[in-house]
C-alpha cells in the first residue's frame, strides 16, 4: 500500500479531515468515539496534518494498547466494508515505518512512537477504489483470525465457533487444531473469564511471503499472553506469556481467503495453550 507524503497529506488536510471524521461517525467503528484510544486517534491525525496539541500523559503501554485497539477495529471495518473509501488511515510504529519504507520524510510527525499514514484510493479519473488489494486483504483476514480466536478462549468453558468459522478452512487442519486446544482446555476447567484477567494478545508485524494462484504464505510476529484461571481449584494455573513467529498458510475460495494451516513454533513453557 502506498501513502502520502507528509506534504501531499497536509496539502490535502481539509479533504482527509472530512472523510476523518466521517469514519468517526460511523457507530461499527467508533460507538465511543471519545473514549481514550480515538482521542489518541485524533490526535495522530492533527499533528500529521500540521497541528500541535499538547500530548496527555500517556504512559508507553497506555498509548500501544490504544494503538492496538484502533488498529483492530479500523481492519475489521475495512474487512466487511464493501463501499470505496476515498482514504483509508493506519497506525504504524516507527520502526516498522522506517524497515517498510512506509515514511520518506525524516520530519515526519509521531505520537508516542507511532505515525499515522494516509493512503488515498482515489484512481485517475478520481474515483475511489475498492478499501483491500489482495495483499491487504489477506493481512486484515490474519488478523481477523487471531481475534477470532482469543475471542474463542474468553468464550471457555463453552465452545462457540461461530465467531471462528468465517476465518478458516472447515476441518482444515487450523481449524481442527483450534477446536481440539479449546476441548482440550475445557476438559481442564480453565477459563479466561475471571475478574481483571490479564490476558491479551498483539499482532507486532505481518509480512506477506507469497501469493501464488489460490495460495498464500503469511509470516507474523505475535505477542500472546493467557493467564488461564483455574475453575476448578480457583487459582491461576501457569501462564502462557510469548513472542513468537507463526507462519500462515491461506486458500482462496471465490473472493474470500480462509486460513488452512498454521506453522506454530514448539512452545517454551509447559502451558495448555497455545
Amino acid at each position: 500500500m502506498e501513502f502520502l507524503t507528509l506534504a501531499e497529506a497536509r496539502e490535502r488536510a481539509t479533504e482527509i479531515r472530512a472523510w476523518f471524521n466521517l469514519l468517526m461517525d460511523n457507530r461499527k467503528l467508533a460507538p465511543q468515539k471519545n473514549a481514550a484510544q480515538w482521542q489518541f486517534f485524533r490526535l495522530c491525525l492533527d499533528r500529521t496534518l500540521g497541528a500541535s496539541p499538547q500530548v496527555p500523559d500517556w504512559r508507553p503501554l497506555q498509548i500501544a494498547q490504544y494503538k492496538f485497539e484502533v488498529e483492530n477495529k479500523l481492519r475489521r471495518l475495512y474487512l466487511r466494508d464493501s463501499q470505496p473509501l476515498v482514504f483509508i488511515f493506519r497506525l504504524a510504529s516507527r520502526r516498522d515505518a522506517r524497515r517498510e519504507n512506509l515514511v520518506v520524510d525524516d520530519d515526519y510527525p509521531e505520537t508516542g512512537g507511532y505515525h499515522l499514514l494516509v493512503s488515498d484510493r482515489q484512481d485517475a479519473a478520481g474515483s475511489p477504489q475498492s478499501v483491500t488489494t489482495n495483499r491487504e486483504h489477506i493481512e486484515m483476514v490474519i488478523a481477523a483470525c487471531m481475534d477470532a480466536e482469543f475471542e474463542a478462549y474468553r468464550a471457555l468453558p463453552k465452545i462457540d465457533d461461530t465467531k471462528t468459522s468465517p476465518w478458516f478452512v472447515s476441518q482444515g487442519p487450523a481449524h481442527r487444531d483450534l477446536l481440539h486446544s479449546l476441548e482440550r482446555v475445557a476438559q481442564r476447567g480453565l477459563v479466561l473469564t475471571n475478574p481483571r484477567n490479564p490476558s491479551t494478545r498483539r499482532l507486532l508485524s505481518i509480512n506477506v511471503k507469497e501469493i501464488i494462484n489460490d495460495k498464500a504464505v503469511v509470516r507474523t510476529t505475535e505477542y500472546w499472553y493467557l493467564r488461564w484461571w483455574s475453575s476448578i481449584e480457583g487459582k491461576y494455573y501457569y501462564p502462557y506469556r510469548q513472542t513468537t513467529h507463526h507462519t500462515y498458510i491461506l486458500k482462496q475460495y471465490d473472493a474470500n481467503w480462509l486460513v488452512e494451516e498454521i506453522i506454530r513454533p514448539q512452545p517454551l513453557q509447559n502451558t495448555p495453550h497455545r
